[in-house]
C-alpha cells in the first residue's frame, strides 16, 4: 500500500479510471454519464494517492454541479493527453456553471457554495495548493452558468510515456 507522500512512478490514467470507478454510483443517481478519453497511458512520478485525491475531488464537484439542474443528457467528460512533455487534464461537464461574482474566490480555503453538511471549503484549496506545489502545475476554471464547467490541469511530464490505446466509458 502508498503512504502518502511517496514519489513514486503512478499510471495518471488508472488514478482517473478508479475516481470514476468510486464515484460511479454518486453519478448513477444523479443520471450522470461520465466519458474518459485518452490515446495513449501517460505516467509520472509523484503521489499517488494526492494524485487521486484531486482528481476524485474535482470529479465530484462536476457530479454535484447538476444537482439543480433539469435536463436529459447530463455529461461529464475527462481527457487525458501529453503532447511536447506537458501532460493536460480537462474535465468538462455541462452542470448548472459557476457564476461569474465567485469565480475568484473558489480555490480560498473555507469557501463553499454548499451547506456546511455538504462541504467545508478545503476541496478545491487542497487541489490548487497540491498542482501548484507537488506538480509545480497550474489549474484554471472557465464556466458559463447554465452551460457547465471546463477544469484545466497541466504540468509537466517527469518521464516519457507508453504506447496503447484505450477508451473507457462508464455509462450510467
Amino acid at each position: 500500500m502508498t503512504q502518502q507522500g511517496t514519489e513514486e512512478l503512478f499510471s495518471i490514467n488508472k488514478e482517473i479510471i478508479d475516481a470514476i470507478e468510486l464515484l460511479n454510483y454518486k453519478a448513477k443517481k444523479g443520471n450522470i454519464k461520465i466519458v474518459f478519453q485518452n490515446e495513449n497511458e501517460i505516467k509520472t512520478i509523484g503521489d499517488s494517492v494526492k494524485f487521486n485525491q484531486i482528481i476524485t475531488n474535482i470529479i465530484s464537484n462536476s457530479i454535484d454541479s447538476f444537482q439543480n439542474k433539469e435536463q436529459s443528457k447530463n455529461t461529464i467528460t475527462i481527457e487525458l493527453n501529453e503532447k511536447n512533455g506537458q501532460i493536460k487534464i480537462t474535465v468538462e461537464d455541462n452542470g448548472c456553471g459557476i457564476p461569474d461574482e465567485i469565480k475568484d474566490r473558489i480555490f480560498d480555503p473555507f469557501f463553499t457554495t454548499k451547506n456546511t453538511r455538504k462541504g467545508m471549503g478545503i476541496g478545491l484549496f487542497l487541489v490548487k495548493e497540491f498542482i501548484d506545489k507537488s506538480l509545480k502545475g497550474k489549474i484554471s476554471v472557465k464556466s458559463k452558468i447554465n452551460k457547465g464547467t471546463t477544469t484545466i490541469i497541466k504540468f509537466s511530464s517527469k518521464i516519457g510515456r507508453a504506447s496503447c490505446r484505450e477508451r473507457v466509458c462508464l455509462y450510467v
